[in-house]
Protein backbone atom coordinates (compact mmCIF):
# COMPACT_ATOMS: atom_id res chain seq x y z
CA UNK A 1 0.00 0.00 0.00
CA UNK A 2 1.43 3.86 -0.90
CA UNK A 3 1.51 5.72 1.47
CA UNK A 4 1.32 9.61 0.92
CA UNK A 5 2.46 12.62 2.60
CA UNK A 6 1.46 16.33 2.48
CA UNK A 7 4.65 18.22 1.36
CA UNK A 8 6.25 21.68 1.60
CA UNK A 9 3.75 24.31 1.04
CA UNK A 10 5.40 28.06 0.82
CA UNK A 11 4.12 31.53 -0.48
CA UNK A 12 5.76 34.54 -1.80
CA UNK A 13 3.44 37.42 -1.58
CA UNK A 14 4.66 39.08 -4.87
CA UNK A 15 1.84 41.27 -6.24
CA UNK A 16 -0.05 40.70 -9.05
CA UNK A 17 2.69 38.85 -10.51
CA UNK A 18 1.08 37.23 -14.18
CA UNK A 19 2.25 35.07 -16.73
CA UNK A 20 4.07 38.16 -18.65
CA UNK A 21 6.47 38.68 -16.06
CA UNK A 22 7.23 34.78 -15.83
CA UNK A 23 7.97 35.36 -19.35
CA UNK A 24 10.11 37.99 -18.91
CA UNK A 25 12.46 35.83 -16.56
CA UNK A 26 11.98 33.41 -19.19
CA UNK A 27 13.80 35.83 -21.89
CA UNK A 28 16.17 37.01 -19.98
CA UNK A 29 17.48 33.27 -19.40
CA UNK A 30 17.35 32.59 -23.25
CA UNK A 31 19.21 35.98 -23.75
CA UNK A 32 21.82 35.71 -21.28
CA UNK A 33 22.12 31.56 -22.13
CA UNK A 34 21.36 30.44 -19.03
CA UNK A 35 23.38 32.10 -16.02
CA UNK A 36 23.69 31.02 -12.59
CA UNK A 37 21.56 28.23 -11.33
CA UNK A 38 19.94 27.53 -14.84
CA UNK A 39 23.27 27.45 -16.17
CA UNK A 40 23.11 25.94 -19.71
CA UNK A 41 25.04 22.74 -21.07
CA UNK A 42 27.26 23.89 -23.62
CA UNK A 43 28.70 20.70 -24.87
CA UNK A 44 25.16 19.25 -26.24
CA UNK A 45 27.74 17.42 -28.89
CA UNK A 46 29.28 15.47 -26.02
CA UNK A 47 27.22 12.43 -24.96
CA UNK A 48 27.38 12.30 -21.54
CA UNK A 49 25.56 15.64 -20.58
CA UNK A 50 22.37 15.60 -22.41
CA UNK A 51 21.38 12.11 -21.64
CA UNK A 52 19.08 12.40 -18.78
CA UNK A 53 19.52 16.01 -19.19
CA UNK A 54 17.04 18.19 -17.62
CA UNK A 55 14.82 20.77 -20.50
CA UNK A 56 13.32 24.38 -20.18
CA UNK A 57 10.69 24.99 -22.14
CA UNK A 58 10.09 28.32 -24.20
CA UNK A 59 6.39 28.30 -25.76
CA UNK A 60 6.09 30.57 -29.22
CA UNK A 61 2.45 29.38 -29.54
CA UNK A 62 0.68 29.13 -32.83
CA UNK A 63 2.57 30.08 -35.79
CA UNK A 64 0.05 28.56 -38.45
CA UNK A 65 -3.61 29.69 -38.05
CA UNK A 66 -6.42 29.17 -40.46
CA UNK A 67 -9.49 28.66 -38.93
CA UNK A 68 -11.49 26.19 -39.79
CA UNK A 69 -8.78 24.33 -41.62
CA UNK A 70 -6.71 21.64 -40.98
CA UNK A 71 -2.83 22.33 -40.64
CA UNK A 72 -0.98 19.45 -39.39
CA UNK A 73 1.74 16.56 -39.55
CA UNK A 74 5.04 19.61 -39.95
CA UNK A 75 8.23 18.04 -41.31
CA UNK A 76 10.66 20.92 -40.96
CA UNK A 77 14.43 21.40 -42.59
CA UNK A 78 16.83 23.68 -42.82
CA UNK A 79 17.52 24.75 -46.10
CA UNK A 80 20.21 27.69 -46.90
CA UNK A 81 19.30 30.82 -45.00
CA UNK A 82 15.06 29.49 -44.80
CA UNK A 83 13.32 26.99 -43.41
CA UNK A 84 11.13 24.73 -45.47
CA UNK A 85 7.69 23.66 -43.74
CA UNK A 86 6.54 20.39 -45.48
CA UNK A 87 3.26 19.68 -43.80
CA UNK A 88 -0.54 18.14 -44.45
CA UNK A 89 -3.45 20.11 -45.01
CA UNK A 90 -7.54 19.63 -45.68
CA UNK A 91 -9.68 23.00 -46.17
CA UNK A 92 -13.07 21.18 -45.37
CA UNK A 93 -14.11 17.76 -44.05
CA UNK A 94 -15.46 17.40 -47.81
CA UNK A 95 -11.90 18.02 -49.53
CA UNK A 96 -9.04 15.38 -49.22
CA UNK A 97 -5.81 15.80 -47.66
CA UNK A 98 -2.97 16.99 -49.33
CA UNK A 99 0.76 18.11 -48.51
CA UNK A 100 1.70 21.94 -48.65
CA UNK A 101 4.84 23.42 -48.72
CA UNK A 102 5.82 26.59 -46.62
CA UNK A 103 8.93 28.88 -46.26
CA UNK A 104 9.91 31.21 -43.16
CA UNK A 105 13.07 32.82 -42.08
CA UNK A 106 12.63 32.28 -38.30
CA UNK A 107 10.21 29.49 -38.02
CA UNK A 108 8.08 31.61 -36.80
CA UNK A 109 6.39 33.88 -39.53
CA UNK A 110 5.81 31.85 -42.57
CA UNK A 111 4.33 32.15 -45.95
CA UNK A 112 1.53 31.32 -48.25
CA UNK A 113 1.12 27.27 -48.67
CA UNK A 114 2.10 25.73 -52.05
CA UNK A 115 1.10 22.86 -53.17
CA UNK A 116 3.20 20.28 -53.77
CA UNK A 117 1.63 16.79 -53.68
CA UNK A 118 -1.97 15.65 -54.00
CA UNK A 119 -4.23 12.50 -54.33
CA UNK A 120 -4.19 13.21 -57.95
CA UNK A 121 -1.12 12.85 -58.61
CA UNK A 122 -0.32 9.61 -56.75
CA UNK A 123 -3.53 8.23 -59.11
CA UNK A 124 -2.17 9.47 -62.11
CA UNK A 125 1.08 7.53 -61.43
CA UNK A 126 -1.28 4.07 -60.91
CA UNK A 127 -2.09 4.26 -57.66
CA UNK A 128 -5.72 4.38 -55.90
CA UNK A 129 -5.67 6.93 -53.12
CA UNK A 130 -8.73 9.23 -51.75
CA UNK A 131 -5.95 11.47 -49.82
CA UNK A 132 -2.34 12.25 -49.03
CA UNK A 133 -0.45 13.31 -45.57
CA UNK A 134 2.51 12.80 -42.91
CA UNK A 135 5.29 14.09 -45.23
CA UNK A 136 9.14 13.73 -44.03
CA UNK A 137 11.45 15.74 -46.52
CA UNK A 138 15.53 14.73 -46.49
CA UNK A 139 17.23 16.83 -48.79
CA UNK A 140 20.75 15.25 -49.76
CA UNK A 141 22.83 16.14 -52.40
CA UNK A 142 20.51 18.57 -53.86
CA UNK A 143 17.54 16.53 -54.13
CA UNK A 144 14.59 16.37 -52.04
CA UNK A 145 13.84 13.16 -50.88
CA UNK A 146 10.13 13.59 -49.70
CA UNK A 147 8.41 10.33 -48.56
CA UNK A 148 4.66 10.69 -47.59
CA UNK A 149 1.31 8.33 -46.50
CA UNK A 150 -1.76 7.36 -48.85
CA UNK A 151 -4.36 5.25 -48.03
CA UNK A 152 -4.10 2.67 -50.67
CA UNK A 153 -6.76 -0.13 -51.98
CA UNK A 154 -4.90 -3.24 -51.43
CA UNK A 155 -5.36 -6.71 -52.76
CA UNK A 156 -7.52 -8.00 -50.31
CA UNK A 157 -10.31 -4.96 -50.77
CA UNK A 158 -9.84 -2.68 -48.02
CA UNK A 159 -7.93 0.34 -47.80
CA UNK A 160 -4.70 0.48 -45.91
CA UNK A 161 -1.83 3.03 -44.96
CA UNK A 162 1.54 3.12 -46.74
CA UNK A 163 4.62 4.90 -47.76
CA UNK A 164 5.53 6.22 -50.99
CA UNK A 165 8.00 8.73 -52.03
CA UNK A 166 8.76 11.52 -54.63
CA UNK A 167 11.40 13.25 -55.57
CA UNK A 168 12.31 17.24 -56.47
CA UNK A 169 15.46 19.16 -57.70
CA UNK A 170 13.96 22.13 -56.24
CA UNK A 171 12.00 21.35 -53.16
CA UNK A 172 8.62 22.53 -54.90
CA UNK A 173 7.96 20.08 -58.39
CA UNK A 174 7.77 16.22 -57.27
CA UNK A 175 8.32 13.65 -59.44
CA UNK A 176 9.42 9.83 -59.87
CA UNK A 177 6.13 8.99 -57.21
CA UNK A 178 5.97 5.39 -56.20
CA UNK A 179 5.26 3.08 -53.41
CA UNK A 180 8.07 2.29 -50.76
CA UNK A 181 6.69 0.49 -48.51
CA UNK A 182 3.93 -1.74 -48.38
CA UNK A 183 1.34 -3.30 -45.90
CA UNK A 184 0.75 -6.87 -45.15
CA UNK A 185 -2.58 -8.26 -44.64
CA UNK A 186 -2.59 -10.40 -41.05
CA UNK A 187 0.43 -8.83 -39.45
CA UNK A 188 2.36 -6.76 -36.89
CA UNK A 189 2.17 -3.96 -39.90
CA UNK A 190 -0.94 -4.41 -42.02
CA UNK A 191 -0.61 -0.58 -42.58
CA UNK A 192 2.62 1.74 -42.65
CA UNK A 193 2.22 5.16 -42.18
CA UNK A 194 3.94 8.08 -40.25
CA UNK A 195 7.63 7.93 -41.64
CA UNK A 196 10.66 9.55 -40.62
CA UNK A 197 14.18 9.23 -42.41
CA UNK A 198 17.62 10.50 -41.14
CA UNK A 199 20.97 9.62 -41.93
CA UNK A 200 23.05 7.74 -39.50
CA UNK A 201 27.03 6.58 -39.47
CA UNK A 202 26.87 6.45 -43.72
CA UNK A 203 23.14 5.03 -43.90
CA UNK A 204 19.47 6.26 -44.45
CA UNK A 205 17.18 4.63 -41.91
CA UNK A 206 13.01 5.07 -41.99
CA UNK A 207 11.29 5.12 -38.62
CA UNK A 208 7.48 4.47 -39.22
CA UNK A 209 4.60 3.26 -37.30
CA UNK A 210 2.70 0.16 -38.13
CA UNK A 211 -0.52 -1.00 -37.10
CA UNK A 212 -2.02 -4.34 -36.23
CA UNK A 213 -5.29 -4.93 -36.78
CA UNK A 214 -5.59 -8.60 -35.30
CA UNK A 215 -7.56 -9.82 -32.08
CA UNK A 216 -10.11 -7.32 -32.46
CA UNK A 217 -11.99 -8.47 -28.87
CA UNK A 218 -8.94 -7.54 -26.96
CA UNK A 219 -6.77 -5.50 -29.58
CA UNK A 220 -8.80 -3.37 -31.91
CA UNK A 221 -5.80 -1.72 -33.17
CA UNK A 222 -2.25 -2.00 -32.03
CA UNK A 223 0.56 0.34 -33.18
CA UNK A 224 4.21 0.16 -33.15
CA UNK A 225 7.10 2.04 -34.19
CA UNK A 226 9.36 -0.21 -36.41
CA UNK A 227 12.38 0.27 -38.28
CA UNK A 228 14.10 -0.10 -41.83
CA UNK A 229 17.59 0.83 -43.68
CA UNK A 230 18.47 1.71 -47.15
CA UNK A 231 21.78 2.56 -49.17
CA UNK A 232 19.88 5.29 -51.31
CA UNK A 233 16.62 6.07 -50.31
CA UNK A 234 14.62 3.98 -52.48
CA UNK A 235 15.28 0.28 -51.74
CA UNK A 236 14.70 -0.31 -47.97
CA UNK A 237 15.10 -3.74 -46.01
CA UNK A 238 13.09 -4.11 -42.60
CA UNK A 239 14.48 -4.71 -39.73
CA UNK A 240 11.27 -5.36 -37.25
CA UNK A 241 10.25 -3.69 -34.15
CA UNK A 242 11.79 -0.58 -32.20
CA UNK A 243 12.58 -1.25 -28.61
CA UNK A 244 10.71 1.47 -27.00
CA UNK A 245 7.15 1.20 -25.68
CA UNK A 246 5.69 2.98 -22.28
CA UNK A 247 4.80 1.17 -19.76
CA UNK A 248 1.07 1.01 -18.24
CA UNK A 249 0.88 4.08 -15.89
CA UNK A 250 3.50 6.16 -17.76
CA UNK A 251 2.83 9.24 -18.44
CA UNK A 252 3.28 7.22 -22.11
CA UNK A 253 1.94 4.23 -21.64
CA UNK A 254 -0.75 4.57 -24.96
CA UNK A 255 -0.29 4.91 -28.25
CA UNK A 256 2.90 5.82 -30.02
CA UNK A 257 1.01 8.05 -33.07
CA UNK A 258 4.42 10.03 -34.41
CA UNK A 259 8.12 11.56 -33.66
CA UNK A 260 10.77 13.32 -35.15
CA UNK A 261 14.86 12.36 -34.74
CA UNK A 262 18.10 14.37 -35.06
CA UNK A 263 21.45 13.19 -35.48
CA UNK A 264 23.95 14.08 -32.73
CA UNK A 265 27.50 14.36 -33.93
CA UNK A 266 26.99 10.40 -35.85
CA UNK A 267 27.52 9.10 -32.06
CA UNK A 268 23.91 9.65 -30.29
CA UNK A 269 19.95 10.21 -31.58
CA UNK A 270 17.31 11.82 -29.70
CA UNK A 271 13.73 11.59 -30.68
CA UNK A 272 10.80 13.37 -29.95
CA UNK A 273 7.65 11.77 -30.33
CA UNK A 274 3.72 12.37 -28.95
CA UNK A 275 2.44 9.69 -26.71
CA UNK A 276 -0.95 8.74 -25.12
CA UNK A 277 -0.92 8.81 -21.41
CA UNK A 278 -3.92 6.24 -21.79
CA UNK A 279 -4.67 3.87 -24.89
CA UNK A 280 -7.53 4.64 -27.20
CA UNK A 281 -8.19 8.55 -25.20
CA UNK A 282 -5.19 10.53 -28.07
CA UNK A 283 -4.29 12.54 -24.68
CA UNK A 284 -1.36 12.73 -26.20
CA UNK A 285 1.96 14.53 -24.69
CA UNK A 286 5.26 15.08 -26.54
CA UNK A 287 8.48 13.88 -25.05
CA UNK A 288 11.91 12.50 -25.93
CA UNK A 289 14.22 9.79 -25.29
CA UNK A 290 17.79 8.67 -26.70
CA UNK A 291 19.52 6.56 -28.63
CA UNK A 292 23.00 4.49 -29.95
CA UNK A 293 21.95 3.03 -32.76
CA UNK A 294 18.38 4.13 -34.13
CA UNK A 295 16.24 0.71 -32.56
CA UNK A 296 16.83 0.62 -28.58
CA UNK A 297 15.32 3.57 -27.28
CA UNK A 298 15.74 4.50 -23.11
CA UNK A 299 15.89 7.75 -20.47
CA UNK A 300 12.13 8.33 -21.95
CA UNK A 301 11.41 11.92 -20.34
CA UNK A 302 8.01 14.23 -21.08
CA UNK A 303 8.48 17.75 -22.35
CA UNK A 304 5.20 19.29 -23.50
CA UNK A 305 1.57 19.12 -21.64
CA UNK A 306 -1.63 20.41 -22.98
CA UNK A 307 -1.46 23.88 -22.38
CA UNK A 308 -2.99 26.60 -24.68
CA UNK A 309 -6.62 26.77 -25.56
CA UNK A 310 -5.38 25.34 -29.07
CA UNK A 311 -3.95 22.50 -27.66
CA UNK A 312 -7.07 21.27 -26.02
CA UNK A 313 -7.83 18.14 -27.42
CA UNK A 314 -4.23 16.54 -28.01
CA UNK A 315 -0.78 17.85 -29.34
CA UNK A 316 0.78 15.62 -31.50
CA UNK A 317 3.03 15.12 -35.38
CA UNK A 318 6.29 16.59 -34.09
CA UNK A 319 9.21 17.99 -35.85
CA UNK A 320 12.47 18.57 -34.60
CA UNK A 321 16.06 20.55 -35.39
CA UNK A 322 19.45 21.23 -33.19
CA UNK A 323 20.43 25.16 -33.87
CA UNK A 324 21.88 27.46 -31.55
CA UNK A 325 21.93 25.26 -28.66
CA UNK A 326 18.54 24.79 -28.66
CA UNK A 327 15.85 21.93 -30.00
CA UNK A 328 13.21 23.57 -31.89
CA UNK A 329 10.10 21.67 -32.23
CA UNK A 330 7.22 22.43 -34.17
CA UNK A 331 3.70 20.04 -33.85
CA UNK A 332 0.59 20.56 -34.18
CA UNK A 333 -2.16 21.50 -31.61
CA UNK A 334 -5.92 20.49 -31.91
CA UNK A 335 -8.61 22.62 -30.08
CA UNK A 336 -11.66 19.60 -30.37
CA UNK A 337 -14.24 22.71 -31.80
CA UNK A 338 -15.94 22.20 -34.86
CA UNK A 339 -15.67 24.56 -36.95
CA UNK A 340 -19.47 24.93 -38.68
CA UNK A 341 -18.19 26.48 -42.21
CA UNK A 342 -15.78 23.83 -42.47
CA UNK A 343 -17.04 20.44 -40.39
CA UNK A 344 -13.93 20.13 -39.05
CA UNK A 345 -11.30 20.95 -36.13
CA UNK A 346 -8.59 23.45 -36.41
CA UNK A 347 -5.04 22.13 -36.58
CA UNK A 348 -2.74 24.31 -35.92
CA UNK A 349 1.17 24.46 -36.19
CA UNK A 350 2.69 25.22 -32.86
CA UNK A 351 6.26 26.10 -32.56
CA UNK A 352 8.47 25.91 -28.83
CA UNK A 353 12.32 26.02 -28.25
CA UNK A 354 14.02 23.93 -24.90
CA UNK A 355 17.08 24.29 -23.54
CA UNK A 356 19.08 22.28 -21.73
CA UNK A 357 19.08 23.71 -17.83
CA UNK A 358 19.73 22.74 -14.18
CA UNK A 359 15.70 22.25 -13.04
CA UNK A 360 12.99 21.00 -15.40
CA UNK A 361 10.04 23.16 -16.59
CA UNK A 362 6.65 22.64 -17.74
CA UNK A 363 4.22 24.88 -18.15
CA UNK A 364 0.94 23.62 -17.33
CA UNK A 365 -1.09 26.71 -17.66
CA UNK A 366 -0.54 30.04 -19.53
CA UNK A 367 -2.95 32.60 -18.26
CA UNK A 368 -5.62 29.83 -18.15
CA UNK A 369 -9.67 31.11 -17.12
CA UNK A 370 -10.56 28.79 -14.41
CA UNK A 371 -14.36 28.41 -13.47
CA UNK A 372 -15.90 28.34 -9.68
CA UNK A 373 -16.09 24.52 -10.61
CA UNK A 374 -12.10 24.21 -11.02
CA UNK A 375 -10.16 22.59 -13.63
CA UNK A 376 -7.39 19.89 -13.60
CA UNK A 377 -3.77 20.59 -15.44
CA UNK A 378 -2.92 17.63 -17.75
CA UNK A 379 -1.10 14.67 -15.50
CA UNK A 380 3.12 15.32 -16.20
CA UNK A 381 5.89 12.36 -15.66
CA UNK A 382 7.09 13.32 -12.14
CA UNK A 383 9.97 10.21 -11.90
CA UNK A 384 12.49 13.15 -10.52
CA UNK A 385 14.36 13.42 -7.20
CA UNK A 386 12.55 16.62 -5.95
CA UNK A 387 9.15 17.75 -7.85
CA UNK A 388 7.60 21.02 -7.08
CA UNK A 389 4.21 23.38 -8.44
CA UNK A 390 4.68 26.84 -9.36
CA UNK A 391 1.10 28.39 -9.25
CA UNK A 392 -0.32 32.04 -9.52
CA UNK A 393 -3.64 32.92 -9.36
CA UNK A 394 -5.69 36.50 -9.13
CA UNK A 395 -8.26 34.88 -6.86
CA UNK A 396 -8.38 33.07 -3.51
CA UNK A 397 -8.81 29.46 -3.83
CA UNK A 398 -7.77 25.79 -3.15
CA UNK A 399 -5.81 23.57 -4.65
CA UNK A 400 -5.02 19.75 -4.87
CA UNK A 401 -2.27 17.59 -5.38
CA UNK A 402 -3.43 14.70 -7.21
CA UNK A 403 -1.39 11.61 -7.76
CA UNK A 404 -1.86 8.25 -10.28
CA UNK A 405 -2.76 5.30 -7.91
CA UNK A 406 -1.87 2.11 -10.05
CA UNK A 407 -4.32 -0.06 -8.19
CA UNK A 408 -7.16 1.98 -9.28
CA UNK A 409 -5.67 2.94 -12.47
CA UNK A 410 -6.70 6.86 -12.24
CA UNK A 411 -5.74 9.71 -10.24
CA UNK A 412 -6.89 10.86 -6.36
CA UNK A 413 -6.37 14.01 -4.07
CA UNK A 414 -3.71 13.19 -1.97
CA UNK A 415 -3.87 16.71 0.20
CA UNK A 416 -4.92 20.08 -0.77
CA UNK A 417 -3.40 23.86 0.01
CA UNK A 418 -4.56 26.89 0.33
CA UNK A 419 -4.17 29.80 -2.46
CA UNK A 420 -4.23 33.39 -1.90
CA UNK A 421 -4.31 36.10 -4.92
CA UNK A 422 -1.86 37.07 -6.43
CA UNK A 423 0.63 34.88 -4.54
CA UNK A 424 3.19 32.75 -5.77
CA UNK A 425 2.15 29.45 -3.99
CA UNK A 426 4.98 26.63 -4.28
CA UNK A 427 3.93 22.95 -3.46
CA UNK A 428 6.09 20.69 -3.00
CA UNK A 429 5.26 17.15 -2.49
CA UNK A 430 6.60 14.91 0.36
CA UNK A 431 6.16 11.68 -1.83
CA UNK A 432 7.13 10.01 -5.01
CA UNK A 433 4.68 9.16 -7.87
CA UNK A 434 5.09 8.55 -11.62
CA UNK A 435 2.18 11.09 -12.53
CA UNK A 436 0.71 13.83 -10.95
CA UNK A 437 -1.58 16.44 -11.69
CA UNK A 438 -2.67 19.75 -9.54
CA UNK A 439 -6.52 20.60 -9.46
CA UNK A 440 -7.56 24.70 -8.68
CA UNK A 441 -10.80 25.18 -7.79
CA UNK A 442 -10.67 29.70 -7.54
CA UNK A 443 -13.50 31.35 -4.68
CA UNK A 444 -14.20 33.23 -7.72
CA UNK A 445 -13.69 32.87 -12.02
CA UNK A 446 -9.62 33.25 -11.73
CA UNK A 447 -7.24 33.94 -14.21
CA UNK A 448 -4.08 31.19 -13.23
CA UNK A 449 -0.88 30.45 -14.21
CA UNK A 450 0.82 26.99 -13.14
CA UNK A 451 4.47 25.03 -13.76
CA UNK A 452 5.96 22.18 -12.62
CA UNK A 453 9.24 22.41 -11.36
CA UNK A 454 11.98 19.31 -11.08
CA UNK A 455 15.28 18.89 -9.63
Amino acid sequence: MVTYRKGKHTTYPVGPLSYSRMKEIMEALWESGGAGRYALREEFGMLHPIIGAKWAVKRYGVVIDEAGIKNGNPSVIRDGDIYRMYHTRRVSSTEPFYIAMRTSYDGKSWTSPVTVMTRDMVNAAGYDITGVFQPSVLKENGTYYMFFVGNQMQPWGVRRRQIFLAISTDGVNFSGIRAVLTPRQNSIEEECWHPFVAKFRGKYYMTYIGTDFRFPETNPMRFRLMLCESEDLETWTKLGIINMEGALGEWDGGKMFDHSIININDSLLLIVYAAEATAGNEDMRIGLAYSFDMKHWFGRRMLLARVLDSEARYIADCSVLYEGGKLKIWYEGNDGVTDPATNQSTVREHYVEAVMSDLHVMELWINKTIPVAGETTDDVDTKFEKVSFHLISDQDGTGYVQAYDEVAGDFKDVYDFPVSADTLTVETPAFKAKRMRLRFVPSAEATVSAWMVAE
